[in-house]
């Protein structure tokens, strides 16, 4: 919440549709560096995660050029260990991941209709629709002209029941609160 409203006091534009792709990215990054704290069992853990996300191989450090003077100067060091091929795999990985999660559309669009958010609705889904929407017809991709929206159905209820009920067969063990280790 911080980050938030410290990027809606820097940003303005904030309604425009180039600065949801940079408030998304911000978010994105924000809650990547803060979910290192929750998931750490202390915090000499969390700064050897830090030191690691901001350690680029050696070799990137050449190939970025004045790029990379200037990712010094944010902070990041280039002395780290070089890629190997199962890393880029594993890379290769978050960016399909990420491209689906960015295009496709996010619980608020998918439920507009039915007001998931006390100021989000169909309005809101028509100003800002789902960027998978905004794709025109190419060689290789048909247009997308039909509404990416939730439609409850008997299909629907069906799954959503088959989803609780196999939630409701796994609580056989005890879990520990996320917060209980602060």
């Amino acid at each position: 919440m911080v980050v938030n409203h410290a990027w809606r006091q820097v940003w303005r534009p904030i309604n425009l549709w180039w600065s949801h792709t940079v408030a998304r990215l911000v978010t994105f990054f924000a809650l990547g560096l803060i979910l290192v704290i929750y998931r750490s069992p202390s915090l000499d853990v969390a700064g050897k995660v830090y030191r690691g996300m901001f350690n680029l191989p050696q070799t990137w450090g050449a190939a970025l050029g004045p790029l990379a003077d200037a990712l010094k100067g944010l902070g990041m060091r280039f002395n780290g260990p070089p890629v190997e091929a199962e890393h880029l795999e594993l890379v290769l990985w978050l960016i399909a991941w990420m491209a689906f999660m960015w295009f496709l559309p996010n619980t608020q669009q998918l439920l507009a209709r039915w007001h998931p958010a006390y100021n989000y609705g169909v309005v809101e889904r028509e100003r800002d629709p789902p960027l998978i929407e905004r794709i025109p017809a190419t060689r290789w991709l048909p247009a997308v002209n039909w509404p990416l929206e939730w439609r409850p159905n008997l299909a629907g209820a069906v799954f959503v029941g088959v989803l609780a009920a196999l939630a409701i067969l796994s609580l056989r063990h005890v879990s520990e609160f996320l917060y209980f280790k602060y």
